[in-house]
């Protein structure tokens, strides 16, 4: 009898004993290394969203003014401060001013940007001399954009209106009468956001496939049935995850508004960052303001959870 037949279970729990080892080698090392090295980032992450989001949602049920902000002393009022927001109208009135806001300049903007790169799709060199000119308003800070159409568009010397008088229109009171001042803050975060739209639409084009376009073409199909049945459907992931960040971008819009109209004419173009802000900095209703971020925060979430569940109801139907 020789040595692996006397003893057959000390071998086998030697072999079985070797990849459990391994394994383990693995996980405290190769495995564990990823982790270990985004650990802090993550930590660092964790505490500037939880900590802060925490102390918002337990502000928005208490009763936190500047009179009792630092002695800590925060009255419990439950979901009295929402139903304070549900029967404000000045919430109400922002709410709809934020929602015709986002609609228009994501609207409006991405047309812009879909018909752009739909005529530059296959005109490469056209498509290298605008592409620089379209990186001016990503590069550009929302304060500074905010500033530099202020003066082209009210001061006496502003290039805007200079140019209608060329054509003999007649200059609108750009920040003055509503609906004007709201009309300005969308065509503004059009101009300024129109560039993303365009290099995410447009890298989307350039990688749809050839084949489907050609045996289209073969088949007798003109332009606008291959758009419609083809480019379309192609680009649909791209065009719904285009729209869910450019609406959370326009949900959250802050600087330019604030810089241009502070929210005027009355509260014409104040949305609902700029009502918090009113509420937190100006009223000092803290307890207020953050069951403003609170509603913020679902409406945000519902807007992205019903863009997310189109985008997968189509994938479901493509597969």
């Amino acid at each position: 009898m020789n040595v692996r037949e006397a003893h057959p279970p000390v071998a086998e729990a030697g072999r079985a004993a070797r990849p459990r080892a391994w394994a383990r080698g693995r996980w405290s090392g190769e495995r564990l290394f990823p982790y270990v090295m985004v650990a802090p980032a993550t930590l660092i992450l964790l505490l500037f969203t939880i900590y802060p989001t925490l102390f918002n949602l337990n502000a928005s049920l208490r009763d936190v003014t500047v009179y009792n902000f630092t002695s800590g002393a925060h009255r419990f009022i439950g979901t009295r401060n929402y139903e304070a927001l549900g029967r404000s109208a000045e919430f109400w009135g922002a709410t709809g001013a934020t929602l015709l806001y986002v609609v228009a300049s994501v609207g409006f903007g991405f047309l812009i940007a879909f018909g752009l790169a739909l005529a530059l799709q296959h005109t490469p060199g056209l498509r290298a001399l605008v592409s620089p000119f379209l990186l001016v308003p990503l590069m550009a800070t929302p304060a500074v954009v905010a500033l530099a159409w202020n003066q082209m568009l009210v001061s006496e010397l502003g290039v805007v209106n200079y140019l209608l008088g060329l054509v003999g229109l007649p200059a609108p009171p750009w920040l003055g009468t509503a609906p004007w001042p709201l009309v300005t803050v969308v065509l503004i975060d059009v101009w300024q956001h129109v560039p993303f739209m365009f290099f995410v639409l447009l890298a989307g084009l350039t990688v749809l496939p050839d084949e489907p376009f050609e045996a289209a073409a073969i088949d007798g199909a003109g332009t606008w049935d291959s758009f419609r049945y083809l480019t379309l459907p192609l680009l649909q992931p791209v065009i719904l995850v285009t729209l869910i960040f450019r609406t959370m971008n326009a949900f959250t819009s802050f600087d330019v508004i604030y810089v241009l109209t502070g929210g005027a004419p009355g509260t014409g173009t104040e949305i609902l960052n700029l009502f918090l802000y009113r509420k937190a900095f100006k009223g000092f209703e803290f307890g207020q303001a953050g069951a403003v971020a609170v509603a913020m925060v679902l409406i945000t979430g519902l807007i992205g959870l019903v863009l997310i569940r189109l985008m997968s109801r189509e994938d479901a139907e493509r597969d």
